[in-house]
């Protein structure tokens, strides 16, 4: 079975790791870090970090034990590893998070929870079994729709060690050719 997933952002509550003004956010509010570069919105934000998150955000949900397409509930909690603000991973390096009020200053975030819905769009693709001449190199495909879209899927198995999964979708705005 082939699962795609799409998740929504639906509400972000954030704790700050100061005192915060209750008034002079942007709705919604603007997130910023360290070195003084806005990086969003809140709900912008929250969309990349989840984003980031997709493998724990996938076992939270249950997506390997799902056979039928559904609609799951998710909740990511966000806390910092250490210290006492909230990072993100920008450029590769850790940055702070804030909030930036009307006043033009930055407040730092302790916590955050993102609440949302992951969709879950599941399909049964046939898949074939076949040999590349005389070499001993097996495969197998199988052609279907995955996420409401045509797709070619190969397996390959390359060693002991494991294999490799191909998807090719194709296009939404592909072109036809009258013949």
């Amino acid at each position: 079975m082939a699962k795609v997933v799409a998740f929504t952002a639906e509400s972000v509550g954030v704790k700050f790791a100061e005192t915060a003004p209750d008034e002079g956010w942007a709705d919604p509010p603007i997130v910023g870090i360290d070195d003084g570069r806005i990086l969003g919105d809140l709900m912008q934000v929250a969309e990349r970090i989840y984003r980031e998150q997709f493998p724990s955000l996938m076992e939270q949900i249950g997506l390997a034990q799902i056979k039928e397409s559904e609609v799951r509930r998710f909740t990511l909690r966000l806390e910092p590893q250490e210290g006492n603000a909230l990072q993100l991973r920008v450029d590769g390096e850790p940055r702070t998070l804030y909030l930036v009020n009307a006043d033009g200053r930055g407040y730092a975030l302790r916590r955050a929870s993102v609440t949302g819905k992951g969709e879950i769009s599941v399909s049964k693709v046939p898949l074939w079994q076949g040999r590349l001449g005389d070499l001993d190199f097996t495969f197998g495909y199988g052609e279907g729709q995955i996420g409401g879209r045509d797709a070619l899927l190969v397996l390959t198995e390359k060693d002991e060690g494991g294999g490799a999964l191909t998807i090719r979708i194709r296009p939404t705005d592909e072109k036809k050719v009258d013949a």
